[in-house]
């Protein structure tokens, strides 16, 4: 956006962030069309929403430029937005990525995917679009594959507002595949498979593997956790 190139960018493919509320402010009053007219606190409100996030203020300051009767736009009703151009391979993709507890391996993605006979092609346009729509970026932090791509989303707000629209069934029925494409990639990292297995409400299978899981904490010494396992 034109208002954002007066501010230091670290590189081009990351957003400013998080700004002050006077620098937020502005953001939100370039956005704004000159034919347009925001609400009594408005700016203030948006700025709160979005915590400090350029992309988020952008956002929200066009969809309540587009929709003035929206007296407090939030970041749900931003990624609903988004969330409603994607067709169903790629919402398979966001709610698989949606329920991970960070940054997931693109491997672990394509097998996941696999299960579900889904044919988006992760490697070339598929990821890229979602990049695009500044919905997923790729991660700074190295994976465990052997490419080493690995991705998260662009804000954690819109994680937790993707989370937040999966139905509880279909929750337990992602954390289910996510498990068993583990079991099948990478059997050696118990602890993972025992956090999706008992988040997909498999309690006997999480604890056939949670020994695993402590006697690998323990070798990293993180005993706290081995203890948790453990019990």
């Amino acid at each position: 956006h034109r208002c954002l190139h007066s501010f230091p960018t670290r590189r081009s493919s990351d957003l400013l962030g998080p700004l002050d509320g006077e620098d937020g402010a502005r953001v939100v009053e370039c956005t704004r069309l000159q034919t347009a007219e925001f609400a009594p606190g408005a700016i203030e409100q948006i700025c709160k929403e979005a915590a400090g996030n350029p992309f988020l203020l952008v956002e929200l300051a066009r969809l309540h430029t587009e929709h003035p009767e929206l007296a407090v736009p939030t970041v749900s009703m931003v990624v609903r937005r988004r969330l409603s151009i994607l067709n169903v391979d790629e919402m398979a993709l966001v709610e698989l990525a949606a329920i991970t507890p960070g940054p997931v391996d693109a491997e672990l993605l394509r097998a996941a995917l696999l299960e579900d006979s889904r044919a988006l092609s992760l490697e070339g346009a598929g990821l890229r679009r979602l990049c695009g729509l500044k919905i997923l970026r790729e991660s700074s932090r190295r994976g465990t594959s052997l490419t080493n791509e690995r991705y998260d989303f662009y804000h954690n707000r819109i994680r937790e507002a993707i989370k937040a629209e999966i139905p509880e069934p279909r929750t337990r029925i992602l954390h289910r595949r996510l498990a068993e494409t583990l079991l099948q990639l990478r059997p050696d990292d118990a602890e993972a498979l025992v956090r999706e297995l008992l988040l997909a409400g498999e309690e006997a299978r999480a604890a056939a593997h949670a020994e695993a899981a402590a006697d690998a904490a323990l070798r990293k010494l993180a005993h706290a956790r081995a203890l948790d396992l453990y019990q």
